[in-house]
């Protein structure tokens, strides 16, 4: 993840926003992709 958040820091600008916090937007995709993960394993589970 390092690596890509690194690639979207260099790309400047991302639309009205600083790449630096577009690059944040990365680790909140990640998260959310976790937490869909847990909250479908736990209802599969029931």
């Amino acid at each position: 993840m390092p690596p890509c958040q690194g690639a979207i820091i260099d790309l400047g600008q991302i639309g009205n926003f600083p790449s630096v916090k577009a690059s944040f937007v990365l680790p909140l995709i990640c998260f959310l992709v976790i937490a869909r993960f847990a909250a479908y394993c736990r209802l599969t589970r029931s």
